[in-house]
């Protein structure tokens, strides 16, 4: 589209008005929000982007976040390799691309982990897989664990979007 316009000719009452470009930012629903508006938002700041250096397309990128979070509180059980039974845990936040929760249950970095995710609030029972990208001891026993999700399925991606897309609405 932007090379479309840089060639296209455009006269004013016969006079050839020279090269016309333009500036395109864009923001990637889920990925970058799940809300219209911050959507929005965020396409404006990569049109800014764009802007500086001109006649460019610029997609929005937030270098804290991969995928926008959402506040939550929702219960789930965590399995690992070394615990026959599940533990439970309290997500803080959750987007499409991973979740902190809160739970007792020391994890190891970089572990491979199922999460049974029932939030009957939406009508959704689900288990995803998840890595381990951090642990921090936030004391009285009790861990803050950074996962991202492994999506191996589609259905289960569609769940997260669902789950992520319903927190969002109820948290504005």
């Amino acid at each position: 589209m932007r090379r479309a316009v840089e060639n296209t000719q455009i006269a004013y009452n016969g006079v050839l008005l020279g090269k016309l470009t333009i500036s395109i930012g864009v923001a990637e629903y889920p990925r970058d929000s799940l809300n219209l508006d911050e959507l929005i938002q965020c396409a404006d700041k990569a049109l800014y982007m764009a802007k500086k250096d001109r006649n460019k397309v610029a997609s929005y990128w937030d270098p804290q976040r991969r995928y926008p979070r959402v506040p939550s509180d929702f219960l789930t059980s965590i399995w690992d390799d070394d615990n026959g039974a599940p533990a439970l845990g309290k997500a803080k936040n959750i987007s499409t691309g991973g979740m902190l929760c809160e739970t007792s249950h020391r994890l190891s970095t970089s572990s491979r982990i199922k999460l049974s995710i029932d939030n009957p609030r939406f009508n959704l029972k689900f288990t995803v897989g998840a890595k381990v990208e951090r642990v921090h001891e936030i004391g009285n026993g009790l861990f803050h664990v950074g996962l991202s999700f492994i999506l191996s399925q589609e259905d289960v991606e569609s769940q997260l979007i669902d789950l992520v897309a319903g927190l969002s609405s109820t948290s504005h």
